[in-house]
């Protein structure tokens, strides 16, 4: 019995201490050719409920009045749309309903696996290597973007102006997250990744 118990322990050790190797395996995806959103206007989190909802079977009995002290009560906008193109590494924020003066600057949260990445005991030819988390402010070489007279928001730059690392504006670039920050007030959140329906 306890050879049998020994076994089976030694089994599934071996087959725990495979599992992190394994998930260093899997493959990166043929195509992944834009990053491509809608952004939907940004509201303070209701955590926890505060308010009752009286008459709507449709909705959750309890939430909070909209709130926009932690995000930005100020930028105004009809729509806007963030894009990063992979062959190019170029980044375009395009909105219109801005007020003309304002400014837009563009957050990213990223993470980034590249391929044949040396390390210590790496085979030769190098290793994928997935780099810890990181936050970046587009455009990079200015501090924001404009809007233009016409309450425009045409906004250009690449990746690799906006990574303090340029080495890492290629290979599976995931975007964790993405936001627009209104730079006048405080860098407040104004608008994130989402759709409205009517």
């Amino acid at each position: 019995m306890k050879r049998i118990a020994a076994a089976i322990g030694v089994v599934v050790g071996g087959a725990l201490a495979l599992h992190p190797a394994l998930a260093q395996t899997v493959p990166f995806p043929t195509i992944a050719r834009s990053y491509l959103t809608w952004m939907a206007r940004a509201m303070d989190e209701c955590n926890p409920a505060t308010t009752t909802v009286l008459g709507n079977p449709n909705v959750p009995s309890s939430g909070c009045l909209q709130a926009n002290s932690t995000t930005d009560d100020i930028m105004k906008m009809n729509f806007a749309r963030l894009a990063i193109n992979a062959r190019t590494g170029r980044l375009v924020v395009f909105g219109r309903g801005f007020e003309f003066g304002s400014r837009v600057i563009v957050e990213l949260k990223l993470r980034v696996t590249k391929q044949g990445q040396d390390t210590p005991s790496s085979p030769p030819g190098g290793v994928p290597i997935t780099f810890e988390d990181f936050t970046v402010m587009c455009p990079g070489a200015s501090p924001w973007f404009p809007v233009n007279n016409n309450g425009v928001l045409l906004g250009r730059a690449y990746l690799s102006d906006c990574i303090p690392y340029p080495g890492l504006d290629r290979g599976n670039i995931e975007v964790l997250d993405s936001a627009l920050l209104n730079p006048d007030n405080g860098n407040k959140v104004f608008a994130r990744p989402g759709i409205r329906r009517y």
